[in-house]
């Protein structure tokens, strides 16, 4: 998770603080959640709603993402699946149904060179000029720009959130519901 404004002004609201970060896909932040591992999660639609509170950032689409100076597709900004269709792509294993589906709703069978769980994986195998990357726009703030690039991938279907999440059931401290509040609102005010 990267640190935003708002975890910055709760660091500096509370000095004293310590954060214990827990990282994984969206299915292990749930299920940590679930264990009491955490108290909070930052995860990434789809995900299993069922006894959580979730509040949600904007919808944001998916992109293709290539090494710079590779020319793919026609326009500028965005790219079609048509377009993608016979790229080796390295996508996310938790996209991977509906990326198959979407993909043939247009009657494409995708060219999959590889899946895996990590935005950063993705990008350095894309890096290394092993296939177009299929990651959420937000992923790009980790990724070099000056050897790769990106087109959004021209289709709602693929559009994606992230959210914060903690348990429906579960009493919180007062200091933790701050917490999700401050963050809650940061992300919400992205939309």
């Amino acid at each position: 998770m990267i640190p935003d404004a708002s975890i910055e002004k709760f660091a500096n609201r509370y000095p004293n603080i310590q954060f214990d970060i827990h990282e994984g896909n969206s299915y292990e932040v749930i299920e940590m959640l679930d264990k009491g591992i955490i108290d909070v999660g930052i995860v990434r639609t789809p995900f299993r709603k069922s006894g959580l509170a979730v509040r949600y950032a904007k919808a944001e689409p998916i992109v293709a993402v290539f090494p710079r100076g590779k020319v793919i597709g026609e326009n500028k900004d965005t790219i079609s699946l048509k377009e993608l269709e016979n790229e080796p792509l390295i996508i996310y294993r938790r996209f991977n149904a509906l990326l198959h589906s979407v993909f043939a709703t247009e009657q494409i069978i995708p060219n999959i060179r590889c899946r895996n769980d990590d935005a950063r994986t993705t990008l350095n195998w894309t890096k290394a000029g092993l296939g177009i990357g299929i990651v959420p726009l937000s992923a790009l703030s980790v990724y070099d720009r000056k050897t790769l690039q990106h087109k959004a991938v021209d289709t709602k279907e693929l559009n994606t959130q992230m959210a914060v999440i903690w348990k429906s059931d579960r009493q919180y401290s007062a200091l933790t519901l701050e917490f999700i509040e401050d963050f809650a609102n940061s992300i919400e005010s992205l939309k």
